[in-house]
């Protein structure tokens, strides 16, 4: 745990992960997963970390852990943090505290990562990255203008500067209208609905799918016959379980590339919690603070650490969340009274970045995956002007045709589109039978009286152990974390935003609509990247050290195509083409 917040009320709970390689050197990453509210846990066994469930043998008792082949840890520490309060194992002491939110998420990170530095020194100079996935797109931005910001204002070079280097973001949710709006168009892309449809809701609903007009009835009907579908759960089992919980000592497996800490937040994620139960709700911003907090507290316990380069990482709603870490780490980095973060970049794979633009693009991505015909797309496209979400109420012919076009989309796993519907799952929230198992092998291992024990958790300050607590008090008070990623790219840090292309809930095109927002250059056009002579995927690099590559194949998160992932995050942090 790292304790930050006015009197460290807020108790950030992560897994740290050293890297296999020359943890001395090795890049430091912050991961987050999304949410919020999801456990960073889940980045550490499904995604990007050394360890799975050895699941073929799994007969209903407490999942055992494996080394996995493919790790981001093979050149990169990794910090896995469970924040907001409430995700996780993190927990608050103050229950009258204000309600967690982006903003406050990105201050909170950037004085976890202060604090862990401070905890740490050895990995001060490490080059340092924030990364995350899905609505940690909005909050990373976040964070690392709140780190740039903080540095910029460091008034003499000191012991305690942190090598703060850029930022990853996978699938990043990054502006609510933005991301959302951007949802059909992806299908479009993707060929999830006809042309006919596609069209109908371009010319009904305006290109606003999001928040639509009330009026417009046709808009509405399409846009909410697209929103049948599903998301997750499955580890819940596995996590609730109390040997699995002791058993976390596993972090002591052998790591890849880098060192991660796997960070549960904000407090009342996974293991997190806080000791007052008045504190201030979670918020986006209030977890980049926290984050940035926890950060300087574990490199204060963890001094080693203090040279290592860091990156903050993470996937889904860390999108919103890391980007404010990254930030939150920069702006303190500035400051002359605390100790510096080695922050390099940033990473985040299928990043919710912006709310109001995610899901117009989810037409275009079923049009281009050829899952609507061009005459549905084209009606789409004259009848909803690209805006599908936020639909006129008297636009009727949009509001039929988003409805048309949510009717096909209704049978699919928006967060992979090529995966089985999972139908009868008890949780509404799971979307097929790998999220399903994922869910029920962490619960019944967390929540093993054994397994917290060995993962020092504090005995009765968690109850049950869900890997994704969906009704954990939040604020989402970063609508977009577009200014963030903005705002740090100034500062020259790195960063990788990767997307899934089968992904509809955080379309790639919504990604890359964000990105070419920022207005930089390109310097290595559109190419397909390689694994074994096959192609895994396509990328683009910035003038802003800004990398964007698709995986080819993979969904919302990178439990589809973990080694295509962790050889496009090996050649990434290393420095070389993807």
């Amino acid at each position: 745990y790292i304790g930050v917040g006015e009197a460290e009320e807020d108790q950030l709970f992560y897994y740290f992960i050293k890297s296999e390689r020359n943890p001395e050197e090795d890049p430091l990453l912050v991961w987050l997963a999304g949410g919020p509210g999801c456990s960073s846990f889940s980045g550490l066994v499904y995604e990007n970390g050394p360890l799975a469930f050895k699941v073929e043998t799994y007969n209903g008792s407490i999942p055992s852990l494996v080394s996995t082949t493919y790790s981001w840890t093979k050149v990169a520490s990794i910090i896995y943090l469970d924040q907001p309060v409430g995700t996780g194992f993190s927990y608050s002491r103050n229950h009258y505290a204000e309600t967690p939110s982006d903003t406050e998420a990105a201050k909170r990170i950037n004085e976890f990562l202060r604090k862990w530095l401070a905890k740490h020194p050895q990995y001060f100079s490490n080059p340092v990255y924030v990364a995350g996935n899905s609505y940690s797109g909005i909050v990373i931005p976040a964070i690392v203008q709140e780190i740039s910001n903080v540095k910029d204002f460091l008034c003499v070079p000191s012991l305690y500067d942190f090598q703060e280097q850029g930022y990853v973001l996978g699938n990043p949710l990054t502006d609510g209208v933005l991301d959302g709006n951007a949802r059909i168009p992806f299908a479009h892309g993707k060929a999830l609905i006809s042309d006919e449809l596609y069209d109908s809701m371009k010319r009904s609903c305006g290109g606003n799918y999001f928040n639509v007009f009330p009026l417009n009835t046709e808009c509405l009907k399409l846009v909410e016959e697209f929103k049948q579908t599903y998301r997750y759960s499955l580890s819940e089992y596995w996590a609730n379980n109390e040997s699995v919980r002791r058993a976390l000592k596993v972090v002591k497996v052998c790591d890849k590339v880098a060192n991660i800490i796997y960070l549960d937040q904000p407090a009342g994620t996974g293991f997190s919690y806080s000791r007052n139960s008045l504190a201030e709700i979670p918020s986006d911003t209030r977890s980049a603070k926290l984050v940035n907090e926890f950060i300087h507290n574990w490199l204060a316990k963890h001094p080693e650490y203090y040279s290592n380069p860091f990156y903050v990482a993470g996937n889904s709603y860390s999108g919103i969340v890391v980007p404010a870490i990254v930030q939150e780490i920069s702006n303190e980095n500035g400051l002359c009274c605390k100790p510096l973060v080695n922050l390099q970049g940033y990473v985040l794979g299928n990043p919710v970045t912006d709310f109001n633009n995610n899901d117009n693009w989810r037409i275009p991505f079923a049009h281009g995956m050829a899952l609507i015909s061009d005459e549905n797309y084209e009606l789409l496209r004259r009848s909803c002007r690209g805006n599908y979400i936020k639909v006129d109420p008297l636009n009727t012919d949009c509001l039929r045709s988003v409805q048309e076009f949510e009717n096909c989309v209704s049978g699919l796993d928006i967060t992979y589109i090529l995966g089985l519907k999972y139908a009868n799952a008890s949780d509404p929230c799971v979307s097929n039978p790998t999220e399903h198992r994922m869910s029920v092998h962490s619960n019944r291992w967390a929540n093993d009286e054994s397994v917290r024990r060995a993962l020092h958790v504090e005995k009765g300050s968690i109850g049950e152990w869900l890997r994704c607590y969906r009704e954990i008090p939040y604020k989402f008070d970063i609508r977009s974390s577009v200014p963030y990623h903005r705002n740090i790219s100034i500062k020259r840090y790195r960063s990788l935003i990767f997307s899934g292309d089968h992904d509809m809930y955080v379309p790639f095109l919504a990604t890359q609509d964000w990105i070419r927002s920022l207005s930089y250059s390109i310097i290595d056009d559109w190419r397909p990247w390689m694994i074994h002579n096959q192609v895994a995927g396509y990328t683009r690099t910035y003038a802003n050290k800004m990398t964007f590559a698709t995986v080819k194949a993979s969904g919302h998160t990178m439990v589809y195509k973990p080694e295509e992932c962790s050889v496009m995050f090996e050649r990434w942090i290393n420095g070389q083409p993807l």
